[in-house]
């Protein structure tokens, strides 16, 4: 996701602080919305105040959901080019259920810019063995390109880097459509 060939570049936080939005808006971003439990860093600049916002909720539910629809309805902002989801400590506080974090995976793909916008976020070290496998086959999914850090890079989880193209399907393909047992979640 260019910003240079993008006039109105946008990005999403979600289950974090602001910071890499505040920072993402120098880097030429038009609209920056971040989405925590409410651990800002405060009242913005007028600048910053003019193209970022921040939702106060708990990603787990559907009425944050719904309020990130509401703002970027009210933003014209169709899909988020960039979006983050990082929530150091937090996963370790957050259910181990693989489908929950995939049912968030699949929230934030809906609203991933189908022209070549870029997810970044963590995944638990406690759920990573089943979700390195769907991640290796989500990879093999024309129009999804899928970059795993390492294990070890992060004490909190595991970096995982997809990026979308106009060929990936609208939604993900579900573990079982990939030949993952839903037992295992």
């Amino acid at each position: 996701a260019s910003v240079e060939n993008n006039p109105n570049a946008s990005i999403l936080d979600i289950a974090a602080a602001e910071t890499a939005v505040r920072e993402a808006t120098d880097l030429g971003f038009k609209y920056g919305l971040a989405v925590s439990l409410g651990f800002g860093l405060g009242s913005l600049p007028p600048a910053e105040a003019s193209v970022i916002e921040i939702v106060n909720g708990d990603i787990v539910e559907q009425s944050t959901w719904q309020t990130i629809d509401e703002h970027m309805r009210a933003n014209a902002v169709p899909t988020f080019d960039v979006i983050l989801s990082r929530p150091h400590r937090g996963l370790h506080h957050f259910t181990n259920s693989v489908a929950m974090h995939f049912e968030l995976l699949q929230r934030a793909w809906r609203i991933l810019s189908p022209q070549n916008g870029q997810l970044l976020f963590q995944m638990p070290h406690m759920t990573f063995g089943i979700g390195a496998d769907y991640l290796e086959k989500l990879n093999a999914t024309s129009g999804i390109t899928v970059a795993i850090g390492s294990s070890f890079q992060n004490m909190y989880g595991v970096s995982v880097h997809l990026q979308r193209t106009p060929e990936a399907p609208k939604l993900l393909p579900t573990p079982k459509m990939l030949g993952i047992s839903l037992h295992k979640l």
